[in-house]
């Protein structure tokens, strides 16, 4: 069994209560997996073919950042630490700070930064976009946690009361067969009624329908995915408005998604022009585009349909 298999097992086996299973960890989790993916698969990237694809990724978009330099007479991509900054702040000694040890190398001269935000933020080198992936994982979580719980409490919709504790466990069990399909008949002696005492039988129906807010809930769901995706520049319908957009709010939208990624376009294309005048014939092959070109995504800068 994996993981997941044996976890839900071990819930059906001590039958935890469901209010006990929704924990908003293991929501966060699936949910930054598959912000993770759809970032992923909207960056075009492209490597030589001695290089991990997977570790220039990693670097570049968990870290911030990786350099280029010659290590045993071969070009390679490597994560690096900041060492020594000049009077401006912009690095001019870096450290190999993973498996491949390159030790200490001068940007510019033996090595080349490619990087998505500046050269200047933090102690060692920006971060990349964890901390974005995290937070909208968490939002859905919250979400998906609050559509549970109303489900749960769409399904309570009586409250009995009961002289005492026989007849509350007899009102418990024919609720239970009720809910079942099962017929319930039974009485109940009638009481002498005090003045001004209702003896009725003493049910309160509550309002399920005007508490039912998961369809709201999930609109919302649709609005953080959609603003997670402009963040990131890809183009997306805009859930909270059902009818048709004007011209311009949908090119408004297009430069709002544009602008999102254009720093990072920039500075990348910027650093790999600097890497292979450093390393001339040996990056042709490295290509980085946020936005892959379709109907859906902005591709480069053109604008999307």
């Amino acid at each position: 069994l994996n993981w997941r298999q044996w976890s839900e097992s071990f819930k059906d086996a001590t039958q935890i209560k469901p209010k006990e299973v929704n924990t908003l960890a293991t929501r966060t989790g699936f949910y930054s997996e598959y912000l993770w993916r759809v970032f992923m698969g909207s960056v075009h990237v492209e490597v030589p073919k001695t290089w991990s694809i997977d570790y220039v990724r990693r670097a570049l978009f968990l870290g911030g950042a990786f350099c280029v330099t010659r290590w045993q007479g071969v070009v390679i991509p490597a994560a690096f630490n900041v060492t020594q900054r000049n009077a401006w702040h912009y690095p001019i000694q870096i450290q190999s700070k993973d498996e491949v040890n390159f030790g200490y190398r001068t940007p510019g001269k033996d090595a080349a930064m490619i990087y998505l935000n500046d050269a200047y933020s933090g102690t060692t080198y920006a971060r990349g976009i964890d901390d974005t992936i995290q937070i909208f994982a968490e939002k859905l979580a919250n979400a998906d946690g609050a559509i549970d719980v109303n489900l749960l409490n769409s399904r309570a919709a009586f409250i009995f009361q009961a002289d005492n504790q026989p007849e509350a466990a007899t009102l418990k069990s024919i609720f239970t067969k009720v809910m079942n399909g099962e017929p319930a008949v039974f009485w109940r002696k009638v009481k002498k009624a005090l003045p001004n005492e209702d003896n009725t039988l003493p049910i309160t129906c509550l309002p399920v329908k005007n508490n039912y807010v998961a369809d709201l809930i999930q609109q919302e769901k649709r609005a953080i995915v959609n603003e997670f995706l402009a963040m990131i520049g890809i183009n997306n319908n805009n859930a909270e408005k059902k009818e048709r957009q004007l011209v311009d709010e949908v090119n408004a939208n297009n430069e709002e998604i544009s602008a999102s990624v254009s720093l990072w376009q920039d500075n990348i294309d910027r650093c790999l022009e600097q890497a292979r005048e450093l390393f001339p014939g040996e990056l042709d092959d490295l290509i980085i585009e946020f936005g892959r070109k379709n109907d859906n995504i902005i591709g480069g800068y053109e604008d999307a349909p």
